[in-house]
């Protein structure tokens, strides 16, 4: 498998960059995790519309699939040509009015995620779990052969984690605050890249990569804290790199 970072911001999108969007691919699978602001263009450099398989939205806000709306018309254009059949989009079934928004004319095929199942996307399976945020929010775990990606998703810090991360290839984790930013309110939601490192390194991960950053915030800032674990191998998600699991 491999990672595209198409985009690593939260919020909203800094100058020149993009909200959360993961291409996740095989040799014949293409997957986008999220596509928030500006993802869909970026995505079209690794990925042509008419070739992507399906779109798995973690959760409901619009930084994490307000490219959805755009990218909708593209697939009916294709539809209507023949180019391509309906794209499949996992949505987490809250909330509803959203989950009703997506759907456009036939180009949107949703599928409600189920955390007790287990989804098969080509040779990719996927397993979702809950994670702590202000709507329902699942994080992932991608697996094809024994290899395996976790993606956080939007969280505050979770005990959980610890032993989901467990034996994984590469741990995809938000890290959208600074050690100065945190305070219990905004903690509930979100992590520090510290609180990330100690998760990988509780777990042994082999490889983190920190995503989902503020957008007036440094992400070396960020990373320089995460890197006070020592141990812990851990990096940046950088936008427009793909990772080789």
């Amino acid at each position: 498998m491999k990672l595209t970072v198409l985009g690593n911001c939260g919020a909203y999108p800094a100058e020149g960059r993009a909200c959360s969007g993961y291409l996740l691919e095989d040799d014949m699978v293409k997957v986008l995790i999220d596509c928030g602001s500006g993802v869909v263009s970026r995505l079209q450099k690794y990925c042509s519309i008419k070739n992507l398989s399906a779109v798995i939205l973690s959760h409901l806000h619009w930084d994490h699939f307000s490219d959805l709306m755009t990218l909708r018309y593209a697939v009916d254009s294709l539809l209507l040509s023949g180019q391509r059949g309906p794209l499949k989009v996992y949505v987490p079934e809250s909330p509803g009015e959203l989950v009703e928004l997506i759907k456009y004319k036939d180009a949107i095929d949703i599928e409600t995620i189920n955390g007790d199942k287990r989804y098969k996307i080509g040779e990719i399976n996927i397993d979702f779990f809950p994670v702590k945020h202000s709507v329902m929010c699942w994080g992932l775990v991608a697996i094809k052969g024994s290899k395996k990606i976790l993606y956080s998703a939007d969280t505050g810090y979770d005990e959980n984690l610890i032993s989901l991360a467990k034996d994984i290839d590469l741990f995809l984790c938000e890290a959208a605050l600074r050690e100065m930013d945190y305070n219990e309110e905004v903690g509930k939601y979100h992590m520090t890249g510290r609180q990330a490192a100690m998760i990988g390194y509780k777990a042994g991960v082999k490889r983190l990569l920190l995503t989902h950053f503020w957008p007036t915030h440094e992400p070396e800032d960020i990373l320089k804290e995460a890197k006070q674990i020592e141990t812990v191998d851990v990096n940046i998600a950088l936008e427009g790199k793909t990772y080789i699991i």
